[in-house]
């Protein structure tokens, strides 16, 4: 996927502090394929359907899975608690 970058709250500074982190996760970006995200979000709607559920109405759902699978694949910890 092509994409552009926007620093937010210093994690640009903070990432390129870190070239191999930038990297990993650029690597992660440009990986996701936009054929597979709409073939998971058709074939989720038609499960959906069949549960007699409402459909999704955005793919934003099925990119953050698929995000979640990708950085789980590299040992990322995924949703770590920050706050008690």
């Amino acid at each position: 996927m092509n994409f552009i970058s926007f620093p937010h709250r210093f994690a640009d500074i903070i990432l390129n502090s870190d070239y191999d982190t930038k990297r990993e996760i650029e690597e992660i970006i440009r990986g996701i394929d936009l054929k597979s995200v709409e073939e998971r979000f058709l074939k989720g709607n038609d499960e959906r359907k069949t549960n007699g559920k409402k459909p999704m109405k955005g793919k934003q759902a099925i990119i953050n899975a698929i995000f979640r699978e990708e950085f789980r694949k590299k040992d990322w910890e995924i949703g770590k608690t920050i706050f008690l």
